[in-house]
C-alpha cells in the first residue's frame, strides 16, 4: 500500500492484524524507493514507554507516543516533520 499510496506520514499502532507495528516500519524502511521519506509515527500504550522508544527508533519510528497521546503536540511535530 505505501508503494502505491505514498503518504507523507502514517501513525501506527502496535496491536494490528496481521504485523506488529515494530514490522510494518521495518518493512516501510526497507522497501521505500521514492526517495521520500515517510514520517513514521508509534501510537502505543505498551509500558515502560522509555523501552518501549528504543525499540521504536531502532525498527525506524521517527516519533514513539505513549497512549493516551497529546494531540496538540503530535500534530505539531507531524506538521513540522512533513515541512521540514
Amino acid at each position: 500500500m505505501v508503494s502505491t499510496w505514498q503518504p507523507d506520514a502514517a501513525m501506527l499502532d502496535f496491536d494490528m492484524p496481521g504485523a506488529s507495528g515494530y514490522e510494518v516500519a521495518r518493512h516501510v524502511r526497507r522497501t521505500d524507493s521514492s526517495g521520500k521519506r515517510i514520517l513514521l509515527v508509534a501510537v502505543t500504550g505498551e509500558m515502560p514507554p522509555h523501552e518501549v522508544a528504543a525499540k521504536c527508533y531502532s525498527a525506524g519510528f521517527d516519533l514513539h507516543v505513549a497512549k493516551p497521546a497529546d494531540v496538540k503536540a503530535l500534530a505539531e511535530f507531524v506538521i513540522l516533520g512533513i515541512t521540514g
